[in-house]
C-alpha cells in the first residue's frame, strides 16, 4: 500500500484535527500541561514573582501554553510574546515597545542601547505603572538567548516600581538552564520553574479522541496502534500529530476512522524510511 496514492494531502486544513502549529483550541488537558498553564497563571497573577522558567523537550507544547497563557490574562495586565529569543537586547526591547506602544524605535534610535532603554522606560511608564497594570513580558525559543542579553533583561525588573510591574517568563528548551546557571544573580531571581514532560502512553488514546471530538469526529484506536504510536513519538505531541494527521487524512478518503494496527504500522515505517533517505548535510 503506497501513501502517496492513498491520499488527499491537499484536504482543507479546518476538517483536520492534527495540525503541528500550536493552537490553544486544541489544548488537551494532560496533567503535566494543566500543571504547566497553572504555574504560568500563578506567575502572571503574582506581581512578586521576578521571572518564571518553563522547559520542556522539541513539540512537547510549550508555546501553546504561551498562547494559552495570553487569552487567560485578566484586565489588569498586559502580555508580551516573542517569538524567538535569539535576537539582541535592544531588538527584544524594540519589539516589547511595538507590542505595547504600536510604534517601531529601533530605527529612529539607530538601535542604540541608552536610548532604546530609556524609550522603554518612558513606554512602561505610560502603558504599565501609570495604569496600574501588570506587563508579562513571555521569551520563547529562551535556550539561544545569550549570557549578557539574560543578564540584561533581568535589570527590567530591578526598579521598586518595576518590581510590582513587570514579569519575565522564559520559555525553551532544557539547555536554556545552563545558561540559567552561568547567570546567578538571574537565576536567584527565578520565583517559579517548570519541567513540561511528553505525554505518558495512556494518555495517547485520550488525547487522539479529544482531537477527533474537536472536530465532530469519533474513531476506533486499536490497542497496538497506540503502542506504535507511544514508541514511534515517545509521547510528543507534535509527533504524535505528524502519525495521525497522515492517518486521519488517509482514513477520509477511505470513509473509515479507524486507527489500525497496519495503517499506523505502514505510516511510521514510511516517516522512518524518509528520514533515512534525507541527504545528509556537510559541515
Amino acid at each position: 500500500m503506497k501513501i502517496g496514492k492513498q491520499m488527499n494531502l491537499t484536504q482543507n486544513k479546518l476538517n483536520c484535527a492534527f495540525e503541528t502549529d500550536p493552537d490553544p483550541n486544541f489544548f488537551f488537558e494532560s496533567t503535566q500541561h494543566t500543571e504547566a498553564i497553572s504555574r504560568l497563571k500563578f506567575i502572571s497573577n503574582d506581581r512578586g514573582i521576578n521571572i518564571g522558567v518553563l522547559t520542556g523537550e522539541i513539540g512537547s507544547g510549550k508555546t501553546l501554553l504561551c498562547k494559552l497563557l495570553a487569552r487567560s490574562i485578566n484586565y489588569s495586565s498586559r502580555i508580551v510574546y516573542i517569538p524567538s529569543s535569539n535576537i539582541s537586547y535592544e531588538a527584544i526591547l524594540d519589539t516589547i515597545i511595538y507590542q505595547l506602544s504600536g510604534v517601531r524605535k529601533a530605527a529612529e534610535l539607530q538601535m542604540d542601547r541608552y536610548l532604546i532603554h530609556n524609550e522603554f522606560e518612558k513606554i512602561l511608564n505610560d502603558y504599565i505603572i501609570a495604569t496600574g497594570s501588570h506587563l508579562i513580558i513571555v521569551l520563547d525559543e529562551c535556550q539561544m538567548i545569550s549570557t549578557e542579553c539574560l543578564k540584561n533583561l533581568k535589570c527590567l525588573t530591578n526598579s521598586n516600581e518595576a518590581h510590582s510591574s513587570v514579569s519575565l517568563i522564559f520559555c525553551g528548551q532544557p539547555e536554556f538552564n545552563q545558561t540559567l546557571n552561568q547567570c546567578p544573580t538571574v537565576a536567584q531571581r527565578v520565583g517559579l520553574m517548570y519541567y513540561l514532560p511528553y505525554l505518558k502512553e495512556d494518555d495517547i488514546a485520550p488525547y487522539i479522541e479529544f482531537r477527533l471530538n474537536k472536530i465532530d469526529k469519533k474513531s476506533e484506536i486499536q490497542s497496538e496502534a497506540i503502542s506504535m504510536i507511544y514508541r514511534f513519538s515517545r509521547g510528543c505531541p507534535r509527533e504524535i500529530n505528524k502519525v495521525c494527521k497522515i492517518a486521519f487524512e488517509y482514513m477520509e478518503r477511505e470513509d473509515t476512522l479507524c486507527f489500525s494496527n497496519e495503517l499506523i504500522d505502514m505510516i511510521i515505517s514510511d516517516i522512518q524510511q524518509q528520514k533515512l533517505c534525507m541527504p545528509v548535510q556537510a559541515f
